[in-house]
Parts: structure tokens; C-alpha cells; sequence
């Protein structure tokens, strides 16, 4: 096996049953069967359980050689005999209900710290499309709000019918007419988190 590809992805050899490299066309392909780790069930943790087989999983890496990486994960999956639950293993190599290697989304960030980065530009770079690279921003980084002026203004402005919020509000400084802040709306549900 390939150790030193399998460092360049943070992937420790110990846990790797098989892997495949193929370059096709305009990406590589890594396929990855991951050994076994699941020593109880996670729902009422027997130790009576059977393989129902393996649950095949497509995830973004970051690119080698200005090609974009798709690693394909292979994890056993599980049915418990007591409580008849099903289960997988886990995937050591991103967080659960990402898409993103947990390699892949520190690259992300680290891409997106020059000011002239742009996440169409790191969309390209990694194959993906731009609201997948703002959505890993979004979850992964947070901006501290500035602290606010003794007077502030709120108004509303009408910017499409076409999205859930109709009006969004502009937060500004009453005393030098800075704009604080523009967020969604100016309801109950949005205010709350400000």
C-alpha cells in the first residue's frame, strides 16, 4: 500500500484494508475500504450484530496537481439482532453529514484567507460548486458581530418576492451613519440571533 499517498490525505495506514488510485479525465478517483471498527451497537450497545454489506460514500479531497481528488469511501454497515437497528461504521476521514474530507475543509479555509480569494475560484480549484465552498465557510467560521452604537437605526428595504424574506433590514448608526449590519429580516426569529 501507498503510504505516503495515504499521509498526504491525513489517512493512517493501520485503518486502510484496500486502496485504489485512478486518474480519469479531469479527476482523480481514490477508493478506500476502510477495516472494520465497530465493536458494539450504538443504539443499545449489543455485541450481536451482522454486516449487511458496505454503504459506499463520495467525498471532496483536496487536489493534487491542480486536478480535483473524489475519494470514494467503502463502510461496512451493520444490523443489530437485539434491537434491529441499522448502523455503519464511522468514517474516520470526514465529519458525519459533510462531503468534504475534514483535510479538504481546513484547505477550504486556508484558501479563503487572502482578500482577494474568491469561492469561485476555490470551487473550480476542488471541483465543487460555489455554494458548496460557501456553505463549509458559513459552517465552519464565525465573525464576531461589531458591538452596537448607543442609537441605531433599522430600516427596511423591499428586495425580491422571489425569496423567504421579502424585506430585509439594514442596521446603522444613528450618529454617524454607518451602516452596522444588513441581515435577512427584521423578525422575531432572525432579531434573536443578533
Amino acid at each position: 500500500m501507498n503510504n505516503e499517498l495515504l499521509t498526504l490525505f491525513d489517512i493512517k495506514d493501520d485503518i486502510v484494508e484496500s486502496f485504489t488510485i485512478d486518474n480519469i479525465d479531469t479527476y482523480y478517483e481514490i477508493n478506500i475500504r476502510f477495516k472494520p471498527s465497530v465493536v458494539c451497537c450504538p443504539h443499545c450497545g449489543s455485541i450481536h450484530f451482522i454486516s449487511k454489506g458496505t454503504q459506499k460514500k463520495r467525498l471532496v479531497s483536496t487536489p493534487i496537481n491542480d486536478q480535483p481528488v473524489k475519494i470514494i469511501t467503502h463502510l461496512k454497515r451493520y444490523k443489530c439482532l437485539d434491537c434491529t437497528s441499522y448502523f455503519s461504521d464511522t468514517n474516520p476521514i470526514a465529519y458525519e453529514n459533510w462531503s468534504f474530507t475534514k483535510v479538504a475543509i481546513i484547505s477550504i479555509l486556508n484558501k479563503l484567507k487572502p482578500y482577494n480569494a474568491t469561492y469561485a475560484s476555490i470551487a473550480r480549484m476542488f471541483g465543487v460548486s460555489t455554494t458548496r465552498i460557501i456553505d463549509v465557510f458559513d459552517a465552519f467560521v464565525r465573525i464576531k458581530r461589531h458591538n452596537f452604537p448607543k442609537i441605531l437605526l433599522i430600516d427596511e428595504f423591499h428586495f425580491s418576492r422571489h425569496t423567504k424574506y421579502k424585506y430585509p433590514a439594514i442596521l446603522m448608526n444613528f450618529e454617524n451613519n454607518l451602516i452596522i449590519d444588513i441581515i435577512e429580516s427584521r423578525t422575531h426569529d432572525i432579531m434573536k440571533l443578533i
